[in-house]
């Protein structure tokens, strides 16, 4: 057996392993893929199967929506309301400078 044989024979293999092994699999893979992405984009019913579909839903939802109702009642009373911290009558904003500066912060260096 010669050297170009054996070379030839190895190349054979490593092509041959290569295709049947590792890109077939590949390829049914991807047939499914793309098999899938059409089933879900061309497999939708009819416009007026689609619309009844909606209306049930929605039907679905108020009912639902109702039985939560039903079921918390509303308060009766709101919650009271937070001290007021200002007072509307008083209008005198006037802060002594030592009280504001409290110490040495406003004395130039």
């Amino acid at each position: 057996m010669g050297t170009f044989e054996r070379i030839f024979d190895t190349l054979y293999c490593l092509v041959f392993n290569t295709i049947y092994i590792a890109l077939i699999p590949f390829m049914i893979w991807g047939f499914f893929t793309q098999h899938d992405v059409y089933q879900k984009k061309y497999s939708k019913g009819t416009w007026p199967e689609r619309e009844e579909a909606r209306v049930q839903a929605m039907i679905k939802k108020v009912l639902k929506e109702d039985s939560l109702k039903k079921s918390h009642p509303v308060q009766k009373r709101e919650a009271p309301l937070p001290p007021q911290i200002h007072n509307p009558e008083d209008n005198n904003f006037s802060i002594p400078l030592q009280q504001l500066l409290e110490g040495n912060h406003g004395r130039f260096l």
